[in-house]
């Protein structure tokens, strides 16, 4: 969907999908960034405030998603399973470019004016 928004409703949008590569820098930065943005833009735009909770939505479930695999890696190690290690790093490694395909993508779509749902698992904010 194209909608009418101001240059800085865009950039606002671009750097609300981007800002979860902070979790390049910082620990649960790509829950950290966003947050910030959106708890401080939500209220200035209906674009920033769905687009916002996408954005949380999906990496909160991602980074629920990553720490059970971590488990699922340590258990695996532990026990002596060695035939599931390398597929679980495999996997590791899928779901984190899959991650960055989708930010990508996103931020894309929010220098277009467009509205982006991300796959998510379910939905915190809502």
């Amino acid at each position: 969907m194209i909608t009418e928004l101001t240059r800085e409703e865009r950039d606002w949008g671009i750097a609300l999908h981007l800002s979860a590569l902070a979790m390049h820098i910082i620990p649960f930065g790509n829950i950290l960034g966003p947050l910030i943005i959106w708890s401080s833009k939500r209220d200035r735009s209906a674009y920033l405030d769905q687009q916002g909770r996408e954005v949380l939505n999906f990496h909160i479930s991602w980074t629920v998603g990553l720490v059970l695999a971590v488990l699922l890696q340590v258990i695996a190690i532990a026990s002596g399973i060695k035939i599931v290690i390398p597929l679980l790093i495999l996997t590791g490694i899928g779901y984190y470019f899959g991650m960055l395909y989708f930010i990508v993508v996103a931020a894309l779509r929010a220098s277009d004016g467009l509205y982006f749902d991300y796959p998510v698992l379910w939905e915190t904010f809502k």
